[in-house]
Parts: structure tokens; C-alpha cells; sequence
């Protein structure tokens, strides 16, 4: 199922409550296990903008652009699968839960932002950077505590099962063995490309620029710097995987590697499955 060649592929992936995501450069691909028990695949080839304007794909833009194309080209997928297979109150549950989650981020981010600049207004300014420094701090303990919680929703550990799915599926087929459920439960819940650890090379990050970002009084101007900042993240995570064997590339991924501890669960192999139809579909590009 996977071969020398196949292992020039790059892939990434997604993980849903159902179902996993996969895609490449030129597919994306989405696997659900559907109420009676059958594996529906639904595939969308795409040439990606970085591919065609070249400013696009050069590096910390490039980031920012694949995560916007990921978002929108795996909504597209579900909602084409929904359409074709859902019933009417199925979809709109589905769209109203995208909605939600959608307005939840941006308010999130939006007043978390707000939070740190006036957190730091309240002293003095010689202390500035300190108060945005435990204000990142207290961010990242709040998100990791959020995201532990969360695990132990029903839902919550459904997802984080087609999680550990996704990433081990796709270590096995970066290995080159072939995509067999045997073959991928013996791989690792954890892997060093995940988004994760992008968030985290994020908050790390952040915490690194404030002496610069705190200058930046408008609620508008740091927003405006977090695209930068995530791209330079992006970069970051690409960079340490190449060098996953070093020892300082080790740890330095150590924290998103934790985080993952959080946001994957052991998958059974009915989930394997799910994960190994949307891999297939991707590297065996026909």
C-alpha cells in the first residue's frame, strides 16, 4: 500500500469525532465511520495557492497560508460528505457546531489580548513585560488544564483516540511499512510535526517577543503580530523535525510532545481503520 516513492509524500492530517482527515500537498482526504458501521471516504484534490503565487509559499508566510487552506479545504470535504450522506438535522447540527467553535476562538483570542494589555496597565511600567510574561503563563496552564478536562468528555476522548490514530498512521507509512492495523499499533500516539507543537512553539514564542510586543498598545497591533509569530512557529516545528535526532531538537519538542500525552488517546483498530482508508486515499494519488 506504501512504497519508497510513496514516502516522498507529505502528509498531515486531522482528527474528528468520527473520522480522521489526511492530506497532502495536492489532496485532501476525509474517512468517517458513519451510523451503520461503513467507512465513507470523501477526496478533493486541490493545487495549493503557495503553488501559484510564490510570495505565498515562501517561509512564515507560508504557515499562516497552509493552516487557512487546511481549515477551508477540510470544511469543504465534510460539508460534501455531509450533503451527500446526512440527514437534514444531522447537517445543521454540524454547521451550527463549526459556527459556534468558530466565534468561540475568536473571542477567545480577542479577549485574551485585551486581558494582557490591561493586565499590565495596572503597574507600574518597569514591570510590564514581567505582567505579560505570567499572563502567557497563566495561558498556557489554563489552556493544557481546558484541553485535560476536556479529555474526559465522551466526545472529547473520541476525538483524541482518532488522534492518536492519525499520528500513528502516519508514522508507519514515513517508516515506509505498509498501512496494515497490525503494522500501525505498534507506532507512537505522538508525533514531533504535530499542531501542538506549533502552539506551543506559539506561546513560547510570544513569551520570547514581548519585550517588543508590549510596546504594542493598540488590541489591533499585537493581533496584527500574531500571524508573524505564528509563522516563525510553523518554521520552527519544520526545522525540528528534520533534526528530530539531535538531543537540543529533543528537547525542545519535549513540550508539544507533552501536550500530545493530553490530546491523544490509545485508538482501537476500528478507529486504525478509519485512519489507514483516509492515508490510503491521499499517498495512492490515482
Amino acid at each position: 500500500m506504501s512504497s519508497a516513492k510513496d514516502k516522498t509524500i507529505s502528509v498531515g492530517g486531522r482528527a474528528f469525532v468520527n473520522g480522521v482527515m489526511m492530506c497532502s500537498m495536492s489532496r485532501i482526504s476525509v474517512a468517517i465511520r458513519d451510523e451503520n458501521d461503513v467507512i465513507k471516504v470523501t477526496k478533493r484534490n486541490y493545487n495549493s495557492i503557495t503553488n501559484k503565487v510564490k510570495i505565498l509559499g515562501l517561509p512564515v508566510i507560508r504557515g499562516n497560508v497552509r493552516i487557512v487552506e487546511s481549515m477551508v479545504m477540510g470544511s469543504r470535504v465534510i460539508s460534501s460528505y455531509l450533503k451527500n450522506t446526512s440527514s437534514k438535522k444531522t447537517k445543521t447540527k454540524a454547521i451550527a457546531r463549526r459556527f459556534l467553535t468558530i466565534i468561540v476562538i475568536f473571542a477567545f483570542v480577542y479577549l485574551a489580548m485585551i486581558y494582557s494589555i490591561n493586565f499590565s496597565r495596572f503597574i507600574s511600567i518597569e514591570n510590564h513585560i514581567m505582567a505579560a510574561m505570567v499572563f502567557y503563563l497563566s495561558f498556557l496552564f489554563l489552556m493544557f488544564f481546558i484541553i485535560y478536562l476536556y479529555s474526559f468528555t465522551p466526545r472529547g476522548r473520541k476525538i483524541f483516540q482518532y488522534h492518536g490514530a492519525e499520528h500513528r498512521t502516519i508514522h508507519c507509512f514515513e517508516k515506509g511499512e505498509i498501512l496494515t492495523i497490525e503494522n500501525v499499533k505498534r507506532h507512537s500516539n505522538l508525533h514531533p510535526r504535530c499542531g501542538s507543537s506549533v502552539v506551543v512553539f506559539f506561546i513560547a514564542l510570544n513569551l520570547i517577543a514581548t519585550p517588543f510586543t508590549i510596546r504594542l498598545t493598540s488590541v489591533w497591533s499585537n493581533l496584527l503580530a500574531l500571524p508573524l509569530l505564528f509563522g516563525i512557529s510553523y518554521e520552527f516545528m519544520k526545522l525540528t523535525f528534520v533534526y528530530k535526532e539531535n538531543k537540543l531538537a529533543r528537547l525542545i519538542i519535549f513540550p508539544g510532545l507533552a501536550l500530545q500525552k493530553i490530546t491523544t488517546k490509545n485508538p482501537d483498530d476500528r478507529q486504525i481503520e478509519v485512519a489507514i482508508a483516509a492515508l490510503a486515499d491521499v499517498v495512492n494519488e490515482t
